[in-house]
């Protein structure tokens, strides 16, 4: 007999990653304005934090993918050291996508509309 979980699920919910509750508790905030800035800041922090490490963990395959004059040991440890990047590489994708899940939730539980629509209204007053 399988243990059950809150809600009937067979297995235990996942636990929602730190990005997402400190979205969550963006949504709590006390005014609107604080949200969307916070949102806004939280967003681009993480995509500025996963296109950096694209970058520089791309950069140092393509240092460690030279071959010419290295005997095999060397070889070897280097193709570790690259598989290691392009683990690093998928996370930061994986981040991404993420983040693009977020917004997509966000905008359709109508909170990204209302907040850019509430922003304009701020700004033409």
């Amino acid at each position: 007999m399988r243990p059950r979980f809150a809600l009937g699920l067979s297995k235990p919910p996942a636990r929602q990653p730190e990005f997402v509750q400190q979205l969550i508790w963006t949504m709590s905030a006390v005014t609107t304005a604080q949200q969307t800035h916070h949102r806004v800041n939280l967003i681009n922090q993480r995509i500025t934090e996963a296109t950096s490490t694209i970058l520089n963990e791309y950069s140092s395959i393509l240092e460690l993918a030279k071959v010419a004059g290295k005997d095999r040991a060397t070889t070897a440890s280097e193709s570790y050291q690259i598989e290691c990047h392009t683990t690093s590489i998928v996370r930061a994708v994986e981040d991404l996508l993420m983040v693009s899940r977020s917004l997509k939730e966000l905008w359709i539980l109508g909170q990204v509309s209302s907040s850019v629509r509430k922003n304009e209204e701020q700004a033409s007053e």
